[in-house]
């Protein structure tokens, strides 16, 4: 049963490796695509156009407002976080003792 165990426990393991390397990739890559998707905001939609530089329409407006929604999506996610540590350090018990000795 012992054995058992610890194959479960190497398995969560390997598991968590797994989305933390996701989720490097991703924190890692979204700013990147941010900033490449609105560096050419209104590009090109004609593919008769010179240079032959075009961006299929559909495509660029997808992923135009999905950045958008991940860009608000995590700037409230920071705001909880700000606010979550806020509560807890007003919320927090003072210790007495430490002002008396100060």
């Amino acid at each position: 049963s012992v054995a058992i165990l610890n194959h479960k426990v190497t398995q969560v393991k390997v598991k968590i490796n797994k989305y933390s390397v996701i989720d490097i990739l991703l924190a890692h890559f979204f700013p990147k695509c941010a900033v490449w998707v609105f560096a050419i905001y209104q590009p090109n939609y004609d593919p008769s156009v010179a240079d032959g530089l075009y961006c299929n329409k559909t495509l660029y407006t997808f992923a135009f407002w999905n950045a958008i929604v991940e860009t608000f999506g995590f700037v409230v996610i920071l705001a909880k976080l700000c606010k979550g540590l806020v509560c807890y350090v007003n919320l927090s018990p003072v210790d007495a003792d430490f002002y008396r000795n100060v």
